[in-house]
């Protein structure tokens, strides 16, 4: 997924939506938006309507609603798997991620 700024996107909107309110113009804003375009609008709304509901108490944002989380639901929806596949997704990332870094 790219950075928008120095921030992974899913990052960027949730602090876009944090700072206008979870407001429905900035879902619409964040779907003009090169990165977003192909994001699913049911996927946006869910991420606002769960990040207004922890809103102020990040910390206890369970790891199904972070940022990341909504960030391997949009790939499993780029990639044309089924919502099923996030954790096999999450977990070949992990797998992924600590192999690159046992190489380096």
């Amino acid at each position: 997924m790219p950075l928008i700024g120095d921030k992974p996107m899913w990052e960027y909107a949730q602090l876009q939506m944090r700072d206008n309110d979870y407001d429905h113009d900035t879902i619409a804003w964040l779907k003009s938006r090169p990165a977003f375009v192909d994001v699913p609008e049911d996927l946006l709304n869910e991420a606002s309507k769960v990040w207004h509901q922890f809103d102020g108490r990040w910390d206890s944002l369970p790891a199904e609603h972070s940022p990341q989380s909504f960030a391997f639901r949009h790939a499993c929806h780029k990639l044309g798997y089924p919502k099923n596949a996030y954790n096999t997704l999450r977990t070949k990332y992990y797998k992924g991620k600590k192999e690159h870094e046992s190489k380096e």
